[in-house]
């Protein structure tokens, strides 16, 4: 299968995926497909960062306990499987809304089903710990002594276990998110020693069925059961569960199976067995709906299974088209004023003809960023990132996401490492950046930033100066826009064939399709995965989208628009090959470049998106895709000598630069570091005369 058809399939499972899982909540076949399509569409618009473990502190467990006891906490980062159904979660509350307006008419199972997904919603994106909470003390009513049993047979470390008074603080704000979620719909009532629940139903073990029906529905998809085979008690050590690394990165896994455990319901009696308590349904505690008639009986024949309904190939293909189509009109989309929403309310706006950046103050209320165009402007999604709370308290310096349209507009959120106030609440600052990288968008934005600083300047000339002074710039501007054109017309002349062929192919493909997980290198996704994944799409690899081919056009490598061989470039080639004598000329001749890896790894994405910033910020090069580059700054990692080898080469394969045999370009240092100094040299020899 080639890469466009691997691509729709992929998609098509995402959707699928997507739509059974909207339809379980919803129980509805046209919301669901609503949901559906709008999940994948986001999906394919979050911003990725570009390598999280060049974030990270390598905390062993301890050295973490010994240096940050408050802050080691398990990690639970999100692969693009378990994001779309995160995805999901979040566009189904909408409609579940809709659905709870009547308290009078909404049916028992319709709400808990609503009650058990968002309390699963609001735990998961933490980790096992909040999990256990949720579970033990909300859904289910174990005492906190037991909560902390199941949880440290689960967790598999005893010094992580929290003491009383941390299990009734996040218990306390779990339950205030609920009532924020259900206002009138549940009430609480005090028990013994003042502890605050939920008013149950007399009836709970009843719905048992359908909280297991629930829980497997909504736990991690694709995630393996732990536990030993069999059906005894669980007590003692589970290697499974156990993690002694020190990379962050790594513990994810161990997290994923540890919320299996909880979640799925024959390891959770397992487990509960093993230490000698009562089984869930004897302890499961379900709020009541309030009625004003206060019937706890109004639904009893709603306890049945859910119907289980499957899209047919027309239904995908209509869904998938209409995805085609709002990505096409994103990728056109030039914002004069964008908005900013936290969980889907307006937080603040960025007007990229007046600022670069905007900061958000949050908290760890904040999920998910989204970033929009203005309703008069169709109000459409640029990009989208979901906060990793986890990987933010393991980070040790802000984390770059960043999301590449098609039409060369650029979303980066800076992200800082979250912070644990008095409260035991997390707290960051999030920054929002927009850009272009397409020379007349770029020039067009910078325009408009200049006409904004002149218009609110405080040095502005007097007011016999200003007047003159209004007739002499728009005589400057257009000297120096007539000479910017020609000059851009210059270099575009060298790339008409790969623009011809490009104009060709209009027909596009999404370039960030749900894709199988043995083709991904992402270390933090299991390979026995079968589901779809998102492949990335980030600042970090600038390499243009792959393109549908139609009949009789010429078929474009996206890596490769010339038909050179920029991508299988070798070893040898890095080391030995020399440039010619005119190399210095040529590289004078050169503004647009393409950075490139030489073998493809995630550990120098990072390095690749630091590089391209400078060369932005170096008001020379302009960074293009490999349709428009002139040549491509290829890096290379050698991981075993700790530096970095650099050289640009053309459309050919040959060395440009560096222009000497006896003159490598080896560096060493921190990324940052590293990529000023390429960056400077490169400068310095292009305009060496």
């Amino acid at each position: 299968m080639n890469q466009k058809g691997a691509n729709k399939s992929t998609r098509e499972s995402g959707i699928n995926r997507a739509f059974d899982l909207a339809n379980f909540i919803l129980d509805d076949i046209r919301l669901a497909e609503e949901v559906a399509v709008a999940s994948v569409m986001k999906l394919e618009t979050v911003a990725r960062a570009q390598d999280r473990r060049l974030y990270y502190k390598l905390t062993g467990r301890n050295n973490a306990l010994h240096e940050h006891p408050s802050r080691f906490r398990n990690l639970v980062i999100l692969n693009d499987l378990h994001l779309l159904q995160t995805i999901v979660y979040d566009e189904t509350e909408k409609y579940e809304k809709e659905q709870e307006t009547n308290q009078k008419t909404i049916d028992e199972k319709t709400f808990l089903v609503h009650f058990i997904k968002h309390l699963v919603k609001i735990t998961l994106k933490h980790n096992s710990f909040y999990v256990t909470i949720g579970l033990t003390r909300l859904l289910y009513n174990y005492s906190t002594a037991q909560a902390a049993e199941i949880y440290n047979q689960v967790v598999q470390n005893p010094s992580r276990v929290k003491d009383d008074y941390y299990w009734r603080s996040r218990k306390a704000r779990l339950m205030g998110l609920i009532r924020d979620r259900f206002g009138p719909l549940i009430s609480v009532t005090r028990v013994s020693r003042g502890e605050e629940r939920f008013v149950s139903k007399s009836d709970s073990a009843r719905y048992y069925p359908l909280v297991q029906e629930c829980l497997n529905m909504f736990m991690p998809w694709e995630s393996a059961c732990p536990l030993p085979p069999g059906e005894r008690p669980i007590r003692g050590e589970i290697d499974s569960l156990i993690f002694n690394g020190r990379d962050p990165d790594d513990e994810h896994l161990v997290e994923i199976s540890r919320i299996h455990a909880l979640m799925h319901v024959n390891c959770f009696e397992r487990i509960v067995a093993g230490l000698n308590y009562p089984a869930p349904d004897g302890r499961l505690e379900l709020p009541r709906i309030c009625r004003n008639d206060q019937d706890d009986e109004h639904d009893h024949q709603q306890n049945e299974a859910m119907p289980n309904m499957k899209l047919d190939e027309k239904d995908l293909k209509s869904m998938s088209r209409r995805i085609d189509e709002y990505h096409a009109t994103r990728d056109r989309t030039d914002p004069e004023d964008l908005r900013i929403l936290v969980n889907g309310r307006e937080h603040c706006s960025l007007i990229p003809g007046s600022m670069k950046r905007v900061d958000l103050d949050l908290d760890e209320d904040a999920d998910m960023i989204e970033v929009r165009t203005a309703p008069e402007a169709g109000n459409i999604l640029l990009a989208t990132h979901y906060i990793d709370y986890p990987a933010l308290l393991a980070a040790n310096e802000p984390v770059e996401y960043s999301t590449l349209l098609k039409g060369g507009q650029i979303v980066t959120f800076l992200v800082s490492p979250a912070e644990t106030g008095p409260d035991d609440a997390l707290y960051f600052n999030l920054g929002v950046v927009y850009r272009e990288t397409s020379f007349f968008r770029a020039a067009r934005l910078e325009w408009r930033r200049l006409i904004h600083l002149i218009g609110n300047s405080e040095w502005l000339p007097s007011l016999k100066q200003a007047f003159a002074f209004r007739y002499a710039l728009p005589v400057i501007l257009v000297i120096l826009t007539i000479g910017g054109v020609r000059l851009y017309i210059d270099q575009d002349n060298q790339t008409s064939d790969s623009m011809i062929a490009i104009n060709q192919t209009a027909d596009k493909d999404i370039s960030v399709a749900i894709k199988q997980p043995e083709t991904v290198s992402d270390p933090t996704i299991p390979a026995k995965q079968s589901s779809p994944l998102v492949e990335e799409r980030s600042a970090g690899n600038m390499t243009a989208p792959r393109s549908g081919e139609r009949s009789g056009s010429k078929s474009i490598d996206p890596v490769n628009p010339r038909g050179s061989s920029w991508s299988s470039i070798t070893d040898q080639a890095i080391t030995t090959r020399s440039a010619d004598k005119a190399s210095l000329s040529r590289l004078s001749g050169i503004r647009s470049i393409l950075v490139k890896l030489s073998d493809q790894s995630t550990e120098g994405l990072q390095l690749v998106a630091k590089i391209e910033a400078e060369l932005i910020a170096s008001d020379y090069w302009r960074i293009a895709s490999a349709d428009e580059a002139d040549a491509a700054l290829v890096v290379k990692i050698d991981t075993e000598k700790g530096n970095v080898l650099v050289k640009v080469i053309d459309e050919n394969d040959k060395t440009i630069w560096p222009v000497t045999v006896n003159d490598p370009r080896l560096y060493a240092g921190s990324w940052g570091d590293i990529a000023k100094r390429i960056v400077a040299d490169l400068t310095s020899d292009a305009t060496r005369r």
